[in-house]
């Protein structure tokens, strides 16, 4: 099971899970949640090129910007109009970039020469992409670590209070688990419009919303006295 060291706690200790008087054991159950902060910024690109186009193609066409075939999100077609048949058909490939807020302006820079560099070729191919939003990073979850040893005080102290309500007290530990999670998704900062340039104006409009909440809990069993 993975490990979170989350930063900035917010305590939240909840209810037993059961008791069991019959049986002289009660349990309970801590948890922690904490609120990280986003780290990378992700792009949604779109390049439309003739329907027989290759992946290899269009990952050539996209070269600078870090894209791989690895980020490919989806494809779809386009059909010629009913007035014009003959209009050829394209394919729309979708990619999903993420990189770190050092890379952002860099990104933004290569982008944006692709895609200058695409209409001079002339070669039928086209590209949009929109700074969709912020996220935390798959490796900055993975740096954190729960404190056990925290958890288990916390649903000891909140054993020893249930027990005192009911007259008893609070014995040895007969058995214990632990868990973590992640709730929420990315920080949404979606813009609207497909930009084709200059992102200067727009970088301060994101729309935050709920990260994701990684949490961890610990669920102690106790011998009542």
């Amino acid at each position: 099971m993975r490990k979170l060291k989350l930063c900035g706690w917010i305590l939240a200790l909840a209810a037993p899970l059961f008791g069991q008087l019959d049986d002289n054991t009660l349990t309970v159950t801590a948890s922690r949640t904490s609120l990280l902060q986003p780290d990378q910024a992700l792009f949604l690109v779109n390049l439309t090129a003739d329907v027989s186009a290759s992946l290899d193609d269009v990952v050539a066409a996209l070269q600078g910007s870090g894209i791989t075939a690895a980020d490919l999100g989806g494809v779809g077609s386009l059909l010629s109009a009913p007035a014009a048949p003959n209009s050829p058909t394209l394919t729309t490939w979708t990619f999903s970039l993420a990189v770190s807020f050092s890379q952002m302006n860099g990104t933004l820079s290569a982008l944006a020469a692709i895609q200058q560099n695409l209409a001079k070729a002339g070669n039928g191919m086209d590209m949009t992409y929109y700074l969709q939003g912020t996220q935390i990073s798959a490796a900055l979850q993975a740096a954190q670590t729960c404190p056990l040893t925290a958890l288990v005080g916390s649903a000891q102290s909140e054993a020893q209070q249930i027990a005192a309500a009911a007259g008893r007290k609070v014995g040895p530990i007969v058995g214990m688990s632990d868990g973590t999670s992640v709730s929420g998704g990315f920080i949404s900062g979606v813009i609207a419009v497909a930009r084709t340039g200059d992102f200067s104006q727009s970088l301060s409009t994101f729309l935050l919303g709920s990260a994701p909440s990684p949490s961890c809990s610990m669920t102690v069993e106790f011998k009542l006295l």
